[in-house]
């Protein structure tokens, strides 16, 4: 097997040394935060933690780092529920619950010291949320959402800044005889005006722009949670059975070469969650944050 060295990025020391980070979420312009939280009898997902209520024996921590050159700073939003976090422009802050009850606003607008000057609803099973350098809000769902009875039967949506909903994939793929989406396992938002979404059950691999599907290739790997994506590659963080293996498929012939995540020294990086935005893939382990660029992978 061959290896792929990750860059160190950062580290974050101010969480505490039993800190872990649980979730990584990339802005448009390269901004990326961090959701940190120590290690109290913490749930297996985010799922769970919302449904049996545990949240609030929790303490997350939401740390931004805008560029490889700034410092990390820590946001002004700490809080016993789990959410979903974006850069929007002038500062602000998109806040968004995974789960919420019927009728209730999950997604919130605050102020760079935390106060919220907006709120709207972007339904119950979330996966992630990415926002587009437009100001569009790009939504995944899983299995929960979709064959629930709300916004999440989607399985993928696009809303205004302002909450309206303005895409419906289902819809969409449903009327192109396209395979729909079940549980969107991963979404990268590119840039162009790009957005690609790989799902369950099928796996492909899907872009939309102008609101337009194409399907791109039938994913070879299965299960994984966070992609990046360059010309005609794709990189792939995780399966079912190898969760801490990388992929690199070459998606006009389906070729795939794995790779053993390596630091720049040389030692193993056990992977705890990974997350893709156009060609740049981020990957947690512990503490630390390492990232790398497909487009100079594949050069």
């Amino acid at each position: 097997m061959q290896e792929l060295n990750f860059h160190k990025l950062a580290e974050v020391a101010e969480a505490g040394e039993d800190s872990q980070i649980r979730s990584i979420a990339l802005g448009s312009l390269g901004e990326v935060i961090l959701q940190t939280t120590i290690p109290m009898g913490l749930p297996r997902t985010r799922q769970e933690e919302e449904s049996a209520g545990v949240g609030r024996q929790l303490d997350w921590r939401y740390f931004l780092l805008r560029s490889a050159k700034d410092e990390m700073r820590e946001l002004a939003l700490r809080s016993s529920q789990y959410f979903i976090v974006q850069p929007l422009e002038s500062g602000r802050l998109l806040c968004v619950k995974s789960c919420c009850r019927h009728g209730e606003n999950n997604a919130f607008i605050r102020e760079a010291h935390g106060d919220i000057v907006d709120a709207f609803r972007l339904g119950d099973a979330i996966e992630d949320v990415q926002v587009a350098g437009d100001g569009k809000i790009w939504v995944s769902y899983f299995d929960e959402g979709v064959f629930g009875s709300g916004l999440g039967q989607a399985g993928l949506a696009c809303f205004s800044r302002d909450g309206e909903v303005e895409f419906r994939f289902n819809h969409s793929a449903m009327a192109l005889d396209l395979p729909t989406i079940d549980d969107c396992y991963a979404m990268n938002v590119a840039g162009d005006g790009e957005t690609y979404a790989y799902y369950y059950s099928d796996f492909p691999l899907v872009r939309i722009k102008d609101k337009q599907i194409t399907k791109v290739c039938e994913v070879p790997i299965h299960g994984s949670h966070a992609f990046a994506v360059h010309e005609d590659w794709a990189l792939f963080s995780g399966a079912y059975d190898k969760r801490g293996i990388f992929f690199l498929v070459n998606l006009s012939g389906r070729e795939v070469t794995e790779f053993q995540p390596k630091d720049e020294e040389g030692r193993i990086i056990q992977i705890d969650c990974a997350v893709g935005r156009d060609s740049r893939l981020y990957a947690a382990s512990g503490r630390t944050l390492y990232a790398i660029d497909l487009s100079e992978l594949v050069i």
